[in-house]
């Protein structure tokens, strides 16, 4: 069951690498996210995607990344996989539009403790300057 709203971020790709380009493009992104998680706790969001094309505008995605409260004393870490559409117009103009799922971890007490061993769902939408839009809900 899909749970509450957990999370919601916004940021750009800071960096982008090419893999490879055969026999199926691949392209690794960095991101850098500003978020709010429960509504309360600020947190900065650092991953790594690597995207394998599965044809001309679709990829298969997987990541990882490490979460931490702004005062930089929490920590959670995450993976992830999902599918990108990529070339797709919607009515913000977006580029990019990643659906998938995340996985965290943390051994926190304290802010960020309901992170560990949750999964959530999410929806990215990334504009044509790199600029993110994430959202995050938790799966029940």
């Amino acid at each position: 069951m899909l749970g509450d709203l957990i999370y919601e971020a916004k940021g750009k790709v800071v960096g982008q690498r090419i893999l490879a380009v055969a026999p199926q493009t691949k392209i690794e992104n960095t991101i850098l996210l500003d978020g709010v998680m429960h509504g309360i706790v600020n947190i900065i969001d650092t991953g790594t995607f690597v995207s394998t094309a599965i044809d001309d505008t679709v990829y298969y995605s997987q990541g990882q990344g490490v979460i931490t409260t702004k005062d930089g004393k929490e920590m959670a870490v995450w993976t992830a996989q999902g599918i990108q559409q990529h070339n797709i117009r919607d009515e913000n103009d977006n580029n990019s539009l990643f659906r998938g799922s995340a996985f965290y971890y943390t051994a926190s007490n304290g802010k960020l403790a309901f992170l560990n061993n949750i999964i959530t769902v999410f929806k990215s939408e990334v504009d044509n300057a790199g600029n993110i839009l994430n959202k995050e809900w938790e799966w029940k």
